[in-house]
């Protein structure tokens, strides 16, 4: 039986770099279990921005990984629009799933910008991370986002793909996830689910080039799942 995910987003789409083909094998199997179909779409390669990263004003993107990333994440939504798809669900390829996805994943609110499935909360100042900082909850599972952190699992509506394409097509604001918290979350018109659905990996990040420890712990609500809930 297919996922409830398929079932609500008109595509969901897995985002992999092409070099991490190991990282593909290992998303497509774990999607697997869930019968969560997907289609697979390549992500700009962080090498082939350095030229215009050194153009833009270099204080907004840390690196041209970050700006590649951005531009994998506006082409997704380029497809998105041609193809007329309403909502979509975007799921970048070093995510572990929560196991109770798909019972989880039920009645959900209405929302007008993004959903975010995968999240790590940050405080205003964005210097720490806190889940007691969650609140304005709509019910038992949902809040209104703020200030949620990543771009490794969420939803997002035709209507912000076009706006967010116009906006940077005239200039690149800033890091896509960051444009997120500043501008687009302070409208209140974006929700998280609690627990999440997804959480991020600990290993070495394709944009920063270090290892990232502790982002396992950091992307689970500890208060409603725990680190044996994901694969």
């Amino acid at each position: 039986m297919i996922s409830p995910l398929n079932n609500y987003f008109d595509k969901v789409y897995l985002l992999n770099l092409h070099k991490r083909k190991d990282r593909l094998s290992t998303s497509i199997k774990k999607l697997n279990q869930f019968n969560i179909d997907v289609e697979i779409f390549g992500a700009t390669d962080g090498s082939v921005m350095d030229h215009i990263w050194s153009k833009l004003d270099n204080s907004n993107f840390t690196n041209s990984k970050y700006l590649a990333c951005a531009i994998s994440h506006l082409s997704i939504y380029a497809d998105a629009i041609q193809n007329k798809h309403d909502r979509i669900l975007i799921i970048e390829d070093d995510c572990k799933i929560n196991t109770k996805i798909n019972e989880i994943f039920t009645d959900i609110p209405n929302w007008k910008d993004l959903l975010y499935l995968g999240y790590i909360p940050l405080s205003e100042d964005l210097t720490m991370w806190n889940y007691g900082m969650i609140d304005n909850r709509i019910d038992n599972k949902f809040f209104i986002s703020n200030n949620l952190w990543g771009l490794y699992a969420y939803g997002i509506s035709s209507s912000l793909m076009s706006e967010l394409i116009d906006t940077y097509n005239q200039f690149f604001p800033m890091e896509l996830d960051r444009y997120f918290v500043n501008v687009i979350q302070k409208r209140g018109n974006s929700i998280g689910i609690s627990p999440q659905l997804f959480c991020c990996e600990d290993g070495y990040s394709d944009n920063s080039g270090v290892f990232e420890a502790n982002m396992s712990l950091k992307s689970i609500d500890s208060r409603y799942a725990s680190q044996n809930d994901f694969i």
